[in-house]
């Protein structure tokens, strides 16, 4: 598994240099002077936030590809109009939409993102990507959507001398940036850490607090398509889950998504619960070879 990620991690790094060969951001330099100046600046910082994200393979790292990977996107079909009218130009923007559409489709790779929060683990711990709540993903991508708008638009509507308009679009990007990087980190920061004495349940979305337990008191693990009676910690994620069974039921405290999703109290006793990892096999096999080690320790 080690070294599937760290082949999924290097083919994202080679479509992230193809992007900048691809280079959608000149694509769309077909103006004044002033704005062509200001689409490549921006162009070329987002395209080295996102190397450096790539490449320093850190949870941050994964927030900020996934931040930026839909604008190179955006920009690459953006310039398609322009491009069908330019034979030289529409092969090139042609390539940039393929190159940035893999690096979309990349994203869901669950060895990538597991390489991203492996990046920031601590000592002896393996930590495995959880897939994301879905009653989060629409505002995510709305809120994403608001951001993006309105962090490349106001300097381009100030490089085109539209001062009211660019100063009303700059002060709502300031207020988006101070608080949107922060939120969608938290999407970024929700992984199961299978660790020598057991397992943690790190997410911050689902949970108040982080869940520990011990492998002497998981009785059983397993893999499900569909939930039943046992506690829903997914956050309402549709597909495989795993299932663990514990020996003694331990207390939870989830959060107020996950108490309006459940219908229940903050505080939970529960037997059995289910979490969505990205990968759940590898992560059924994870834990499993952690009780068998247990065991025989």
């Amino acid at each position: 598994m080690r070294s599937q990620r760290i082949k999924a991690l290097w083919f994202f790094r080679g479509l992230w240099l193809l992007i900048a060969i691809a280079n959608p951001w000149d694509l769309l330099a077909r103006h004044s002077n002033p704005v062509n100046m200001v689409l490549q600046t921006l162009g070329w910082s987002l395209w080295a936030i996102g190397a450096i994200g790539i490449f320093a393979v850190l949870p941050a790292g994964l927030t900020a590809i996934r931040l930026i990977t839909p604008m190179m996107f955006v920009a690459s079909v953006a310039a398609l109009p322009h491009a069908l009218s330019h034979d030289l130009s529409l092969l090139l923007t042609f390539f940039a939409i393929f190159i940035t559409a893999l690096c979309e489709i990349a994203l869901l790779l669950p060895s990538i993102n597991n390489s991203m929060v492996q990046g920031g683990a601590y000592g002896n711990e393996n930590r495995l990507a959880l897939r994301t709540p879905v009653p989060y993903l629409v505002p995510a991508v709305v809120t994403w959507a608001l951001t993006a708008a309105s962090t490349i638009g106001a300097p381009l509507l100030l490089a085109s001398k539209q001062w009211i308009i660019g100063g009303g679009v700059a002060v709502i990007a300031l207020g988006l940036l101070s608080v949107v990087p922060q939120r969608m980190h938290r999407l970024s920061r929700r992984w199961l850490v299978i660790v020598p004495s057991g397992i943690v349940i790190h997410d911050h979305l689902v949970l108040a607090e982080t869940m520990m337990l011990t492998t002497s008191n998981i009785a059983d693990v397993v893999l499900s398509d569909t939930p039943a009676t046992e506690a829903d910690l997914t956050g309402g994620v549709f597909g495989s889950r795993l299932i663990i069974t514990l020996r003694e039921s331990e207390k939870v405290v989830i959060s107020a998504m996950t108490m309006k999703l459940l219908k229940s109290s903050q505080g939970l006793h529960v037997q059995s619960f289910a979490i969505a990892p990205s990968s759940p096999t590898h992560s059924l096999q994870q834990i499993q070879n952690r009780i068998s080690r247990s065991t025989n320790e």
